[in-house]
């Protein structure tokens, strides 16, 4: 079942937003982006996921502090004026001074 992406959207300070498979396959977007953009998207949320992952396995592993659970479950990257918000296999583009990354995780983790 795919991710109602039209909910997230609807908020003013998103982009656009993507779904995707474990593998970085575009599943489908929303939003006025082009095609290949949600490719380029879809393969880099995945790919970062799936680094962020590993490194807090590495980091609770080596440290001994188990602070992150068994699996991360979604990222932020923040740029000057965008930032990407993912979490599972959904990923929005947000404008920073419009956001509130609370409110945009709380969206993306009904959806």
């Amino acid at each position: 079942m795919s991710a109602d992406l039209k909910k997230i959207v609807e908020l003013e300070e998103v982009q656009c937003a993507v779904e995707f498979d474990p593998d970085g396959q575009l599943i489908h977007s929303e939003g006025e982006i082009p095609e290949r953009v949600a490719d380029m998207l879809a393969d880099l949320f995945s790919a970062n996921l799936r680094m962020a992952r590993m490194q807090a396995h590495l980091f609770t592993e080596e440290s001994g502090m188990a602070g992150f659970g068994k699996e991360i479950t979604g990222f932020a990257m923040m740029g000057s004026e965008l930032s990407f918000c993912v979490i599972e296999n959904v990923g929005v583009v947000v404008i920073n001074e419009k956001t509130d990354l609370n409110k945009i995780y709380e969206v993306l983790a009904a959806i």
